[in-house]
């Protein structure tokens, strides 16, 4: 994990403005005989995209709860799956 600000913009190009609020991950699979690697990276610039995710699963479980559902297990996986509105969309969601 890398802390220092002047890392995160110089190293890993996070742009100043999200120097505050940032994910930026990498994975790396290495085969057992170490003759091929695969790498995935997701940036995540600012923290809209967490709190859109944390709205989504609230709805998910509140209507879950209204559903009459009792002891089930979720995942964001199904929070995504049953999504009321399209990713990104700017559109406010609205808790009675």
């Amino acid at each position: 994990m890398e802390r220092d600000p002047e890392r995160q913009k110089k190293i890993w190009g996070v742009p100043e403005q999200y120097l505050g609020g940032h994910g930026y991950h990498t994975y790396e699979l290495l085969s057992p005989d170490k003759t091929t690697k695969l790498v995935f990276t997701h940036n995540v610039n600012g923290r809209n995209i967490y709190v859109d995710g944390t709205l989504d699963a609230v709805v998910f479980l509140d209507k879950k709860l209204r559903e009459g559902s009792k002891g089930e297990i979720f995942s964001m996986i199904d929070v995504l799956r049953n999504c009321i509105r399209p990713p990104h969309s700017g559109q406010e969601v609205v808790i009675n």
